[in-house]
């Protein structure tokens, strides 16, 4: 399978990143005028015939030679240099976890999503809903690695072959099917491939109606639980998930309602509140339609929309959802990140364990708990998690961004750099810009942070990662008016919610001289939980302008103690 930093666009930006484009433009422009001038004055000086023949073998010969040049060498302030790669190649025990031996669990396995047969393609919401059941229903095999529905689901619509995707989550077996519904009636394909030696392990069509689906779901599972000959849990006893979600026409309201959330945009987010309220009026309270308007609602607060208010309508209905069903997971690990965005880092900690006792594999929650460990700098405790968390939801954008997240946290930025690279290549987005920038802010040459996040920077947007990029630019440049400029009302109201992002502002003030406010947004970044005392006390090299300041010295002695004594 091509390794994704064979992308055309991938190595158009390597191009672009190493100058070769420039000295392309440059070496055509400069070897034509040359040409030109000596066809002009041949004949006036009496130069040989062969003079212009041979300075167009000399210019033409010396193309590859500046190219290849180009590629190797850079110019900047401090001579030339050799263009360090993208990335190192090198991982260490940051992020060394299921990746680094691809040897696939003998019990894994992936369900794809169950292919629409029917004509009507607005059926797809049904089949992905059935997906997600089966995924749920496998989990009560016992010790089965199933990979989640977010990595599963990237495969939908894609031409990879079932030995590709299995080599890419790092499973034994894959489960595909095809689903047509017409009416109340349904047909049912499902077949378990091995993915090593590309054999059918079995195959069987399914006939029934809506009132047969979980009768299906169950027979898949014990066909699957008998084929890999493990055991299948009891489902006729209560499991402790805070009860399944059992209704396909819930599902199908849900995932048409979060298709619309990860639009990123107020409207469309806005059409899937206003299509969840439908439903609930329809089909009466539901946990997790509750759930998704709880999302619904923190995205539009991340999105530095009508925060306060918005925020208290997340909370009240995750809370709708959890006095339905208290023990909902995903409801408990989406209350977390309201927790991190209102008030308290700890309390969102609390509700992400909860999530997890409940169900180990709930990606959410991992993603979660993952990332706030990391941020705290427990290498350790992050470390766990993510090796779970790779295996059971490797495609993830938080699990890619985990990758980066627990070495930087740590003070190992190359690493990091490797980590975010892989989290920013496929898909260069201006967030996914910054956070790749950020690591190489720590490792290359300014000149060389600047060349990345140019390219990517939209001068007139007002949206968050676009003003975050301009931020990072004036911090390099130390424009210190400009960037002030850039901390609008907005801006500064959604960067006070987010550790984060506090902590990437002290960091870019910093940076940029401006001490007193460096000061404020670290205090503000540790009182949003940013407790890493590694970090704060030595290891990031670009709070050394504040470090001598009292009030500085004043915040570490904080940070070490509450670091000490956070409970994990």
């Amino acid at each position: 399978m091509p390794d994704k930093h064979d992308n055309p666009l991938n190595f158009w930006q390597e191009l672009k990143r190493r100058k070769v484009i420039g000295v392309i433009i440059a070496y055509a422009a400069v070897g034509w005028a040359i040409i030109e001038i000596i066809a002009t004055i041949t004949e006036p000086l009496n130069l040989p015939g062969w003079t212009l023949t041979l300075v167009i073998v000399l210019v033409a010969v010396g193309f590859p030679i500046a190219v290849i040049f180009a590629w190797i060498f850079d110019i900047t302030s401090k001579g030339i240099k050799k263009t360090e790669p993208l990335y190192d190649g090198t991982e260490n025990e940051d992020v060394r976890s299921a990746t680094e031996n691809r040897v696939p669990p003998e019990k894994s396995i992936i369900v794809l999503p169950f292919e629409n047969i029917s004509s009507d393609p607005g059926q797809d919401y049904f089949s992905d809903g059935l997906t997600e059941e089966l995924i749920t229903h496998m989990s009560y095999i016992d010790d089965l690695v199933v990979i989640s529905r977010s990595s599963a689901m990237t495969f939908k619509g894609g031409k990879s072959t079932v030995k590709e995707i299995a080599e890419k989550v790092n499973v034994k077996y894959v489960l595909e099917g095809s689903v047509r519904k017409s009416g109340n009636n349904l047909r049912i394909t499902a077949q378990l491939i091995n993915a090593e030696s590309d054999s059918h392990l079995w195959a069987k069509n399914y006939d029934g109606t809506l009132n047969d689906i979980f009768d299906i779901q169950e027979k898949v599972s014990v066909a699957i639980a008998n084929e890999l000959k493990i055991r299948l849990v009891d489902t006729s006893q209560p499991r402790n998930t805070g009860g399944s979600i059992n209704d396909l026409q819930i599902f199908e309201i849900y995932y048409k309602a979060n298709a619309n959330i990860f639009k990123f945009t107020e409207k469309d987010t806005n059409k899937a509140i206003n299509d969840l309220d439908n439903a609930i009026e329809e089909l009466g309270d539901q946990a997790l339609l509750y759930t998704c308007k709880g999302w619904a609602f923190w995205m539009l607060v991340n999105m530095g929309i009508k925060q306060d208010d918005y925020l208290s309508r997340a909370k009240e209905n995750l809370d709708k959802a959890l006095s339905i069903q208290p023990g909902l997971a995903r409801a408990l690990a989406i209350y977390a990140w309201v927790e991190f965005l209102s008030c308290s880092f700890t309390e969102g900690i609390i509700y992400l364990k909860k999530a997890i006792e409940i169900d180990p594999n709930e990606s959410f929650a991992l993603n979660g708990l993952t990332t706030a460990y990391s941020f705290i700098g427990k290498k350790e405790e992050a470390t766990k998690l993510y090796v779970r968390l790779e295996k059971v939801d490797p495609l993830n954008d938080i699990t890619l961004w985990c990758k980066g997240s627990i070495p930087f946290y740590s003070g190992n930025f190359d690493t990091a750099l490797k980590g975010w690279h892989d989290f920013y290549a496929d898909n260069p987005i201006p967030f996914k810009t910054f956070y790749y920038a950020f690591a190489m802010f720590y490792v290359r040459d300014i000149e060389e942070v600047l060349d990345l996040i140019e390219p990517a920077i939209n001068e007139e947007s007002q949206y968050f990662p676009d003003k975050l990029l301009r931020i990072f630019r004036y911090s390099i440049t130390k424009e210190k008016e400009k960037l002030l400029a850039e901390l609008d009302a907005m801006t500064v109201k959604t960067c006070k919610r987010d550790g984060t992002y506090s902590q990437h502002l002290a960091v870019l003030l910093s940076y940029s001289g401006l001490k007193k406010e460096a000061l404020d947004w670290l205090e503000q970044a540790i009182n949003k939980g940013y407790i890493n005392y590694p970090m704060i006390e030595s290891k990031d090299k670009h709070l050394d302008n504040i470090r001598g300041e009292e009030r500085f010295k004043e915040l570490v002695k904080r940070v070490k103690k509450e670091w000490n004594e956070i409970e994990i």
